[in-house]
């Protein structure tokens, strides 16, 4: 299971303030970030003009996919109220804010 999520902004992206947001995340290559929790694994791809956003999931139970997802859009609608940007969500066709939390949840769970 993948999904994909990406913080857009109005001017490019302050990426300094970006990664220091991205608490829990490690670096995987110069550009790129890896934050893993048991039930998925978050890549973010840092860019001036957004930050790709690729979840992958595991075999884990819906239950625990939900509860990381979860704990992974407040990660990023934080991070995008730090940063000035918005978090948009392809699969669902529109920008997030918190009270898109459980339709994004049940869509990737």
């Amino acid at each position: 299971m993948s999904y994909d999520l990406r913080l857009l902004g109005e001017r490019p992206l302050d990426l300094g303030r970006a990664r220091s947001a991205l608490a829990g995340a490690h670096e995987a290559t110069g550009d790129e970030l890896s934050w893993e929790r048991e039930a998925l694994t978050a890549t973010f791809l840092l860019t001036p003009a957004e930050i790709g956003v690729g979840v992958s999931g595991n075999h884990a139970p819906r239950a625990d996919r939900a509860r990381d997802f979860e704990e992974l859009l407040g990660v990023l609608l934080s991070v995008a109220g730090r940063i000035g940007a918005r978090v948009h969500d392809p699969q669902l066709g529109r920008d997030l804010g918190p009270e898109d939390v459980p339709a994004a949840v049940a869509f990737f769970a």
